[in-house]
């Protein structure tokens, strides 16, 4: 790992609240790590989750939403949950996905990605699609090869910004809470 990268994956001891970008694909467990609530007395916040309140009182178009590219779409999530990030005086991290194109701009901003082994990945949007299929819906992350061409998309991503990739949550948080 080079210095500049170093840089941005962690923050000095001395700072007194983290503030952690975890990117992960779909399916790649972000909710349900979420759901813990904390982890290190770091308060874990779900993209999805956050993103839907944030649409209701932003009083976004959510169908004319649904209709914008993948890529819109994610510049979107991203401007809102790092907006969300900065406003924050406690140490927080959020779960999301692909994080933005320029994330040197984010000096206070831990950014890390998860990708779980493929075989959880898989089992995970098995789980999403039988989910599913039981109220009668469908979902494009329901599919492994969407699931699977992005993660390829966050390993290239993590590989053009000299990020590293872990196994899982629990060792992407411990990394930056460490400061290794």
């Amino acid at each position: 790992m080079t210095a500049e990268s170093k840089n941005l994956l962690h923050h000095h001891r001395t700072q007194k609240s983290h503030k952690i970008y975890v990117m992960a694909s779909p399916c790649g467990g972000k909710s349900t790590f979420a759901a813990r609530g904390t982890y290190r007395e770091a308060r874990l916040v779900d993209f999805n989750v956050y993103f839907e309140k944030w649409a209701i009182d932003s009083k976004l178009n959510v169908a004319e939403f649904s209709r914008t590219t993948l890529e819109e779409r994610e510049a979107l999530y991203n401007s809102v949950n790092i907006s969300y990030l900065y406003a924050q005086s406690d140490s927080v991290c959020m779960l999301g996905v692909i994080g933005p194109e320029n994330i040197q701009a984010h000096t206070d901003i831990s950014f890390v990605i998860v990708q779980p082994p493929i075989l959880r990945a898989m089992k995970n949007c098995l789980r999403r699609k039988w989910e599913l299929k039981k109220s009668n819906r469908t979902s494009h992350w329901s599919r492994w090869k969407n699931v699977r061409d992005y993660r390829r998309k966050l390993a290239s991503y993590a590989k053009s910004h000299g990020l590293p990739v872990y196994p899982s949550f629990e060792k992407a948080l411990d990394a930056v809470l460490d400061d290794r």
